[in-house]
């Protein structure tokens, strides 16, 4: 993860700087104006810089919608101890997927306790012939 928002800070400071700071006027240098360079130009050219900019900008407002992740589980209420039946149907939330998954696996070891399979004996008598 840290390596993520550190590619993502790294993208948009290279990007923005590049976008803000290169001159668009003629190169002395390479004796080029801004156009010709921005045609000959084979993956980012600024039009390209500003649409993916703008994607990476816009893209945690998905999140802001709607950031929550849910989760079915085969388990089913009628299971469920009744103690914690209303927080379920609450719609209880977690900090994180790994403290909702610790709370499906207690919830599954406290379904699986209360919930054990009923085995009948099977009998076998005899009896004597009849006479």
């Amino acid at each position: 993860m840290a390596a993520l928002v550190c590619w993502l800070v790294g993208m948009l400071t290279r990007q923005s700087g590049h976008f803000f700071f290169e001159p668009k006027g003629y190169d002395d240098i390479d004796h080029a104006t801004h156009e010709h360079k921005e045609e000959i130009k084979v993956g980012y050219n600024l039009r390209r810089k500003v649409v993916l900019m703008a994607i990476w900008a816009v893209s945690p407002l998905a999140l802001w919608f709607d950031p929550t992740l849910n989760y079915q589980t085969e388990i089913d209420i009628d299971d469920v101890p009744e103690g914690i039946v209303p927080a379920i149907k609450a719609k209880k939330r977690f900090g994180s997927l790994s403290e909702a998954n610790s709370y499906v696996l207690n919830l599954r070891e406290q379904v699986d306790a209360t919930t054990t399979p009923t085995t009948t004996e099977a009998t076998t008598t005899t009896a004597a012939p009849a006479q």
